[in-house]
């Protein structure tokens, strides 16, 4: 609850303070000044936040959900944050404060719901008891107008020695670095594959349309594997966008791609559709035949952008296609929920079996549902870009590209028949999109959701299943486009825990295992492969 403070055009977020909370060994000051900000739109503007003059103003022009994100020199012992509004015209707003202790956790402290603002007035939110705080964000889920703030302060003390050591996670989380695996020629390469075929190779295919081979001693073959780049329209969002090999390669010698056609694509396509295609090896097992193409499958796409077309064969057999949204912002079209629609969903079709162009397995979850796709495997997605079985458990593990505010990875244990909708858009991670409340309960809550202050575009992973690091068996790593951050996911006592792990300093766009699997991660800028190695 909130209510007007003693203070004319202040208003106190009020909370119960323990007895042993109410006594400070120091005065607290504003420790914002000097630290660093962050913020979701127009974040050259967002120092004014901590200049400490109100008169100097940062304006997302946007409405709400916005944020701002506030990292501090050092840990501070926090008690207060201070917001001073922005706002025309007066009106109920609602937020959400954040807070980051010394240990990387993040988490909502406390939600201010439907306070009455105006500009100029002060909102002080109380830290109590005060806790140690690396990091503050305010997240503005509601506003009458676009999201601006005129300040952000945080007061508090330097942390005592006896509270900046973290608190020990058991098991602890292991070191992760890299090591360069093919250090040129490849051009904007987005995935990487293996055949399982015994051969060591790894495939990577770039966005231009060609597939590339890498021999087990990361030797990058002159000859691409398959060069379509004169059906492919690239780049943004387009290009060739998917690969798989099918349980039985390379007994029948053919394999899966995905991509967008442009003005040569397959007769009934548009520029930008999304075109799922067989080719043929060639008897040279490292040339594929560009004239074998049959097309199993056409996405008839709205916009240039959110189209997915990661492709997975699963331990059943089937071929997973990731199928996004197809745009633009906002989903306006409604097609994450649209039942009708093969697009913001998983697909799951039979394309092994001889029927043609595809067959629909008989365990999809909706096959004898009337008003739904029996394609449909999974729905609410809005670009899934990557997803992944675990190679000893079976579990799917999903990375689906958030919009504004949050990017998530959803899970669908190896018992799933299917079926299960993970919210989009109605839900953006775990939280209700563009509106203030929303009814969730038939949705699948995300395993790990982290915020744009962090990253912009998920980047799906894999779950660590080689032999030559065990201290990273169980973990699913993925990343994220904009900061290559590489992160790492686990389930220990039934609890989800994520962390970043490291660091290497380019765009991620891709992760993939070889056939022992070793995991390799792509450098969109340079055309290089890192290997993921393991540390104590």
């Amino acid at each position: 609850m909130s209510t007007l403070g003693p203070g004319s055009g202040t208003i106190v977020a009020q909370t119960v303070v323990p007895a042993s909370a109410q006594s400070s060994a120091s005065t607290p000051v504003n420790v914002a000044i000097g630290a660093t900000v962050t913020a979701s739109w127009n974040s050259q503007a967002a120092p004014n936040l901590i200049d400490g003059n109100p008169n100097t103003i940062w304006n997302s022009g946007l409405s709400a959900p916005q944020w701002v994100s506030v990292v501090l020199k050092q840990p501070y012992l926090v008690s207060r944050v201070e917001l001073v509004v922005a706002q025309a015209p007066a009106g109920p707003t609602s937020h959400e404060i954040w807070l980051e202790d010394v240990s990387g956790n993040f988490a909502p402290y406390t939600t201010l719901n439907n306070i009455n603002t105006t500009d100029g007035q002060t909102i002080e939110v109380p830290i109590q008891p005060a806790r140690v705080v690396r990091r503050v964000m305010i997240r503005t889920i509601a506003s009458p107008s676009y999201v601006a703030w005129r300040e952000v302060r945080v007061f508090g003390v330097p942390a005592p020695p006896s509270e900046l050591t973290p608190v020990a996670v058991v098991p602890p989380w292991p070191t992760v670095s890299a090591r360069p695996f093919v250090t040129s020629g490849l051009n904007l390469p987005v995935g990487i594959v293996n055949a399982h075929d015994g051969s060591g190779r790894l495939f990577v295919f770039e966005q231009g349309g060609r597939i590339r081979v890498v021999t087990r001693d990361g030797t990058l073959l002159p000859t691409p594997f398959l060069d379509i780049h004169t059906h492919v329209a690239c780049c943004g969002e387009m290009g060739l966008v998917g690969l798989a090999f099918p349980p039985n390669f390379p007994q029948e010698n053919d394999f899966y791609v995905a991509y967008t056609a442009n003005e040569f694509g397959p007769p009934t396509t548009k520029t930008g559709d999304l075109v799922i295609a067989r080719f043929r090896v060639t008897s040279n097992p490292n040339v594929a035949d560009p004239l074998s193409q049959q097309v199993i499958l056409i996405v008839h796409e709205p916009t240039s952008v959110h189209h997915s077309g990661h492709l997975v064969f699963g331990p059943d057999g089937y071929l997973y296609i990731g199928s996004g949204d197809g745009g633009p912002e906002n989903d306006p079209y409604k097609q994450g929920q649209d039942t009708n629609t093969l697009h913001g969903k998983i697909l799951r079709i039979d394309v092994e079996s001889g029927v043609q162009p595809y067959g629909i397995p008989k365990s999809n979850p909706f096959v004898n549902t009337p008003g739904y796709r029996p394609e449909i495997w999974a729905l609410g997605l809005r670009n899934p870009w990557n997803f992944s079985f675990d190679s000893k458990t079976g579990d799917l593990y999903i990375g689906d590209v958030g919009q504004a505010e949050f990017e998530e990875i959803d899970y669908q244990p190896a018992s799933s028949h299917g079926g299960e909708n993970y919210g989009w858009s109605v839900m953006e991670a775990d939280h209700c999109f563009g509106a203030l409340t929303c009814d969730s309960s038939k949705f699948v809550a995300p395993v790990a959701v982290y915020q744009h202050a962090l990253g912009c575009a998920v980047i799906g992973g894999n779950v660590y299943r080689g032999t030559r690091y065990p201290q990273l068996n169980g973990i699913y790593f993925f990343s994220d486009f904009c900061t290559g951050t590489i992160w790492g996911l686990r389930r220990v006592d039934g609890q989800w825990q994520q962390t970043r792990l490291y660091e290497p300093g380019f765009p991620v766009t891709g992760i993939g295992t070889d056939e022992s699997g070793e995991m390799y991660f792509t450098d969109y800028a340079r055309g290089a492969i890192y290997q993921l190695i393991g540390g104590g």
